[in-house]
């Protein structure tokens, strides 16, 4: 089993390059929306191809590290039921505030 600080890293690094690609994404909408002038010399069907890629890659992303840590991997039956008790306490506190 991989250390799950490795695993962590791996998310980092790949979860930050996916939101530069994402931030690169807006500015590429801004500046086709905003500049004047001609029409753009680049063809729509390569922006929209670009989208695609990046709803498949985030996609792809959720479903492999979908279960690769394990967050109470060291608890017993009745400790892991008082985790799930809990979290479903936080996650009610969160959705209500």
């Amino acid at each position: 089993m991989v250390d799950s600080s490795v695993v962590l890293h791996g998310q980092t690094l790949a979860y930050t390059l996916y939101s530069l690609a994402i931030l690169s994404l807006m500015g590429w909408f801004g500046y086709k929306i905003m500049r004047k002038g001609e029409e753009s010399k680049m063809k729509d069907g390569l922006f929209y191809t670009y989208v695609t890629l990046l709803v498949v890659l985030g996609v792809s992303l959720h479903i492999i590290t979908y279960n690769t840590i394990e967050a109470n991997a060291n608890f017993d039956g009745q400790e892991k039921s008082l985790y799930k008790k809990r979290a479903a306490i936080e996650v009610a506190r969160f959705i209500l505030c």
